[in-house]
């Protein structure tokens, strides 16, 4: 897997998804994933790179999202169950028993139990469905979080709105067009500019970051910088692009 960082223009190679976003792993990283497809695959990205530098980390269902396949998952409404789990495995995924192989948010106590036991959470904030680009519906922000990550699939570039989000009508409202038009890299940057959209849920000490998913050729590549370069325009600080990630 390939991670850039989008400096000064142009995009400079990362060794690791943690090295892009900056983070430093023994502070307190309460980090919310919003927006398209590749939310969850991120946050399972981050917490396997923190546990392999031996750093305590733990994913979060805060929508509904699938229980995973190839990662420990702890569904108890326990505290003293919860802790157990965050003791005993490098990274666990905590949620709520969706039903059908779904999780949901972790009742009240659950949450309280990780945030004092566990020092970086990666949230998936947002639901998970299966469009590169999503707007800003309600997502579940924790106010404790630290950064908020807005996820968007480059897959989106050449498609057309009613394709490639679950709202193609608020999307074709926000640009001015109409659904059946295909998104180009200013579309995108349009779509998750900072001054709209996802900022209303911003909490107050948070910062914020785009992450670009998707650059896995030349093509993906030159989509991306003309993509972060019109996001940079729109007062997006942090930009980080990575080839599709895993998962």
């Amino acid at each position: 897997m390939r991670i850039f960082e989008y400096l000064s223009g142009c995009l400079a190679p990362r060794n690791s998804l943690c090295e892009a976003l900056e983070l430093l792993p023994f502070d307190r990283n309460i980090i919310s994933f919003v927006g398209g497809q590749g939310k969850t695959a991120a946050v399972y990205q981050l917490c396997s790179e923190l546990s392999r530098a031996g750093v305590p980390c733990a994913a979060v269902a805060a929508e509904d999202m699938e229980i995973p396949r190839d990662y420990p998952c702890c569904t108890s409404a326990d505290p003293e169950e919860v802790r157990k789990a965050v003791q005993q495995r490098p990274f666990c995924v905590f949620g709520g028993s969706g039903g059908e192989g779904r999780l949901c948010a972790p009742s009240e106590p659950v949450w309280k139990e990780l945030l004092a036991s566990v020092p970086n959470l990666m949230i998936v904030s947002d639901a998970v469905k299966p469009f590169p680009v999503k707007l800003p519906d309600k997502p579940s922000v924790p106010p404790q979080t630290t950064l908020m990550i807005a996820v968007c699939g480059l897959d989106a570039v050449g498609n057309r709105l009613d394709e490639i989000c679950p709202d193609p009508e608020q999307a074709a409202a926000s640009l001015g067009r109409d659904a059946d038009h295909a998104v180009t890299p200013s579309d995108l940057a349009k779509l998750f500019r900072m001054g709209e959209g996802y900022s209303a849920y911003l909490p107050a000490r948070a910062d914020f970051a785009v992450l670009l998913d998707g650059a896995d050729s030349a093509y993906g590549i030159q989509l991306a910088e003309q993509t972060a370069r019109r996001l940079s325009r729109r007062d997006v600080q942090k930009i980080v692009v990575a080839s599709t990630l895993p998962g």
